[in-house]
């Protein structure tokens, strides 16, 4: 900001000239669990770099979502949900615990665009099977309730087995299920960046993505 100090008739006036430079406007934060834990904002390298500015706040189950600190961003972006359908919990009280948390950020952030992330994909089939139906209520949340929310395509983590492929899993541990290594992350970074960079908004964007599903997989049709 700058300042301007003037006298007029012995009366003295200062004017303050705010700006928000056009990198600031596409302020993001990104609320999610572990898999998010590598995703870095800032600049240098693995980052997101200046044109995406924002912070990362961790949520490892759905409880733990604060919509209040989501106030003041251009792009909302969630993604949780793994750790919740792993407990014993039913997946539609996962998935109404979720949407309630959305409802109350579009509340709060009138003018941001808020995506939600569908769940990865895991190596365990019965996960899996938890996962397609928690991602089939939440898509008609998306495409039937709540307009302002947008999502994302996962299928391309997908294996011909419809498992999580090794190739975005933790080289060192290929026996963690659920984890992204370093391959996974990037691209789960580049489809965040591409998102947010995006002009869709969210019901036109879920609307393609279902027309355009030729195999549906982990994501409905």
């Amino acid at each position: 900001s700058s300042g301007i100090n003037a006298e007029y008739g012995g009366l003295r006036y200062s004017i303050t000239f705010r700006y928000i430079t056009d990198h600031n406007k596409n302020a993001t934060i990104l609320v999610g669990d572990s898999n998010t834990r590598f995703i870095k904002f800032g600049n240098g390298k693995g980052t997101f770099g200046d044109r995406l500015p924002g912070k990362r706040m961790l949520a490892y189950t759905i409880n733990q979502i604060d919509p209040s600190v989501c106030q003041g961003y251009k792009n909302v972006f969630v993604h949780c949900g793994i750790n919740d359908i792993r407990q014993n919990k039913p997946v539609e009280m996962c998935v109404d615990e979720l949407t309630n948390k959305l409802d109350q950020i579009c509340s709060l952030c009138p003018s941001s665009r808020v995506t939600v992330s569908p769940i990865l994909p895991t190596r365990l089939t019965h996960l899996n099977q938890k996962a397609l139906k928690f991602n089939e209520l939440l898509f008609y949340y998306v495409n039937n309730i709540n307009s302002r929310v947008g999502s994302l395509d996962f299928n391309c983590f997908l294996d011909k087995d419809n498992l999580l492929d090794r190739k975005y899993g933790r080289y060192r541990n290929q026996s963690d299920p659920i984890h992204l290594g370093s391959t996974g992350i990037f691209t789960l970074a580049k489809l965040i960046r591409d998102k947010m960079n995006s002009p869709t908004d969210g019901r036109a964007y879920s609307a393609v993505l279902n027309a355009t599903q030729t195999k549906p997989r982990l994501l409905p049709d």
